[in-house]
């Protein structure tokens, strides 16, 4: 008979301390915090798209409206938080949508949902100095 108590005070030892641990709630400490604010003027409006990052850390991204003619704009937070407009697309560009690929030179390429000769879309190149050269 102390057998078998000393085997059932065991088992329930160890239940305890299954069940300790399970109910043990571990509380991740989690905030948020707003790297910029669009205002749907000059800055864009309207981000659509997931942000690259280059190697410096610097984060880049597009937004479907805003910009200097209203068809959004590829823009950049430096690692100070600093944000700029890249580039702003005008008339016949198209509007950006979707993210932004980096290669290893730094150059951006993008897509526009419309904009180019059949104003069916376009892809895009903002070269390393932040500039869209001009389609040959």
């Amino acid at each position: 008979m102390p057998l078998r108590r000393q085997h059932l005070q065991r088992c329930l030892a160890v239940l305890c301390l299954v069940v300790l641990t399970f109910s043990a709630a571990r509380s991740y400490a989690q905030s948020t915090t707003t790297l910029y604010t669009f205002t749907g003027g000059a800055d864009g409006g309207n981000p659509k798209s997931t942000l690259s990052m280059d190697p410096a850390g610097n984060l880049y991204g597009t937004t479907t409206t805003g910009g200097s003619a209203g068809n959004g704009t590829v823009f950049k937070i430096d690692t100070s938080q600093i944000f700029s407009v890249i580039h702003s697309f005008g008339a016949g560009e198209g509007h950006p949508i979707y993210g932004l690929v980096m290669d290893s030179s730094g150059n951006l390429y993008g897509t526009t949902y419309n904009g180019g000769a059949s104003d069916l879309g376009t892809i895009f190149k903002i070269d390393s100095s932040s500039q869209i050269p001009p389609v040959p």
